[in-house]
C-alpha cells in the first residue's frame, strides 16, 4: 500500500506530480483496503488540482476492472459504468464518499442493513457493530479535520468474514496527537490515540473512548481484527488469549497521508454480538 502511495505522494504528504496516470489494465484483484486507498488518492490529487487519468484498456476487461465496474467505481468518477450490464454483486456495497452530516443516514440505511443481511440477522441485532462504526467516523473526523471519508465493504463468504475500509487524506492522527505530546513518534502517537480516555480535544463528544472501545469490542466479542494506518505508523488489534493484543510499528515503505481504518468482522461469531442487544425482561 505505502509503496503504491509513495509513487505519487512524498513523505511530507505532497503530490509528486501535477499529472498522474493510473494504468489499471492488468489489474486482476483488489481488496476493500485497496479500493479506498485508490479512491482516496484520486480524490486527494483532484483536490490539489492535479490531472488524474485512469486507463482500463479495451474489452474484454480484466477481472479486477470488471469487479470495480460492478460496484460502481467508474460510475462514481465518470458518471457512468464501463459496461452497460454492470451490476452490483451481493457481496459488496457501492463505493461511497460519506460526509460527516450523512454518517447516520449511511449507517442506518446502507451499511448496517447490508451487514445484517449478510449474517442473516435483523438490523437491531447488529446495533453494537453500528455504534463501533459510528465511533470510527467520529474519530477520523476529529483526528484528521476532514469531514469526508471513502467507505467500501465486501463479504468473503468462503472465509467467513466481512471487511470494511474507511479512509481520508486529512492531517493524520500522529500530527494531531503531537499537538499535545510533541515528542511521540508516529507509531507511539497511534498507540496513544487508542488508549482509554485519551483525547486530542478538550471538549469532544466521545472523550477518547471511540477507538479503544472499537478495538476491544471487535476483538473480544467478534474475534475480529482492527487495522489502523496514519503517517509512518501502523497499528493492529487482534484477539489473543482472552485479551486484545495491540501491536504498533513503523512502516518501512513510506507514509499514509491521512487515516485508514480497516475492520475485519468474523461472520461466524455474530451470535455473541447479538446477545449484547437482547433486552432483559422487566421485573419488579
Amino acid at each position: 500500500m505505502q509503496i503504491f502511495i509513495n509513487k505519487v505522494v512524498d513523505n511530507q504528504g505532497d503530490a509528486r506530480y501535477s499529472r498522474v496516470l493510473f494504468d489499471l489494465t492488468p489489474l486482476t484483484f483488489i481488496d476493500p483496503t485497496g479500493v479506498v486507498v485508490l479512491s482516496t488518492l484520486i480524490d486527494y490529487l483532484k483536490r490539489i488540482n492535479a490531472k488524474v487519468t485512469v486507463r482500463v484498456g479495451k474489452e474484454p476487461y480484466s477481472q479486477g476492472i470488471v469487479y470495480l465496474d460492478d460496484f460502481g467505481f467508474f460510475k462514481h468518477y465518470g458518471d457512468r459504468p464501463l459496461r452497460s450490464h454492470a451490476e452490483l454483486r451481493n457481496t459488496t456495497v457501492p463505493l461511497e464518499r460519506v460526509q460527516s452530516e450523512r454518517i447516520f443516514d449511511y449507517l442506518d440505511n446502507h451499511l448496517m442493513p447490508w451487514i445484517a443481511a449478510r449474517v442473516g440477522l435483523e438490523q437491531e441485532s447488529v446495533a453494537t457493530v453500528r455504534t463501533c462504526f459510528e465511533e470510527i467516523f467520529h474519530n477520523v473526523e476529529d483526528h484528521s479535520g476532514v469531514k469526508i471519508g471513502n467507505v467500501f465493504a465486501q463479504f468473503f463468504p468462503g472465509n467467513d468474514h466481512i471487511q470494511v475500509a474507511i479512509s481520508d487524506y486529512g492531517e493524520g492522527i500522529p500530527a494531531v496527537v503531537r499537538r499535545k505530546l510533541p515528542n511521540l513518534s508516529d507509531e507511539e502517537a497511534l498507540a496513544k490515540a487508542c488508549e482509554e480516555g485519551f483525547s486530542t480535544k478538550t471538549n469532544v463528544r466521545n472523550r477518547g473512548a471511540g477507538l479503544p472501545t472499537l478495538m476491544r469490542y471487535v476483538t473480544l466479542r467478534n474475534r475480529g481484527t482492527v487495522l489502523l494506518a496514519s503517517g509512518k505508523g501502523e497499528l493492529a488489534a487482534s484477539y489473543q488469549d482472552g485479551a486484545t493484543n495491540i501491536r504498533a510499528r513503523v512502516t518501512r515503505d513510506g507514509i499514509y497521508p491521512g487515516t485508514l481504518v480497516k475492520v475485519i468482522l468474523r461472520t461466524d461469531t455474530f451470535e455473541a454480538m447479538e446477545e449484547d442487544v437482547r433486552k432483559e425482561a422487566f421485573q419488579w
